[in-house]
């Protein structure tokens, strides 16, 4: 592995890092910051949800992200290159709230 790709491995996993950790610290939190932000997203689908909407939209340049328990999956480059993060306790438990029928604002649609 060159170190061109080293490199984008550890700038895409510590912004991913600061990115979830700057949302909130409570889910609560975390749902205004993403109504604020105009992210919206689809209720269990990890690759649709309004945390990998949040994290597709910034400026990190992925390709793709899926989220599957405590891990996000983030592919960038071609899509060929993934790194995996950690997903802070109030970030999951907001996704977990959000796929069982909380913040309904936030679904793909609404406004």
């Amino acid at each position: 592995m060159n170190a061109v790709v080293v490199s984008n491995r550890d700038t895409t996993r510590a912004a991913a890092e600061q990115l979830l950790a700057a949302l909130g610290d409570t889910p609560a939190k975390i749902a205004r910051t993403l109504y604020d932000a105009g992210i919206r997203g689809e209720r269990c689908h990890g690759s649709a949800c309004p945390i990998a909407t949040y994290l597709l939209r910034s400026d990190l340049g992925l390709y793709d992200v899926a989220l599957m328990g405590n891990i996000a999956a983030l592919y960038f480059g071609d899509g060929s290159n993934c790194i995996c993060v950690d997903i802070p306790d109030a970030v999951a438990e907001f996704i977990d709230r959000f796929d069982t029928g909380a913040h309904d604002e936030l679904l793909a649609g609404a406004r």
